[in-house]
């Protein structure tokens, strides 16, 4: 699953680039999911729910002016009795890193 969800952030990171060449700023996480026909996830509030790993960004909701600049979109795996929490980032700059374990 922790494979899936890497591919996902590549397709949204991609997806941010064209959204920014149509729009001028980055979309926000429910536009993103929008366009891309819901395969992100559910979206639960300002989260999107995919298996394990719930997506957010960061700011939650980014005002225009910040999605000028840039975004951060993590996505989170902390499941009860698993014992370990799996965080991948993605920015602007298309780069996904874990962040833990």
């Amino acid at each position: 699953e922790n494979g899936n969800t890497f591919s996902m952030m590549r397709t949204v990171s991609s997806t941010q680039v064209n959204f920014y060449s149509l729009n001028s700023r980055f979309g926000r996480l429910n536009e993103i999911n929008n366009i891309l026909s819901s395969s992100i996830g559910t979206q639960i509030g300002d989260e999107i729910v995919r298996g394990k790993f719930t997506f957010a960004m960061a700011p939650a909701v980014p005002t225009d002016a910040e999605l000028r600049n840039g975004y951060t979109i993590t996505a989170t795996r902390n499941v009860l009795n698993e014992g370990v929490v799996y965080v991948y980032e993605v920015t602007q700059a298309g780069e996904i890193r874990q962040v833990l374990p």
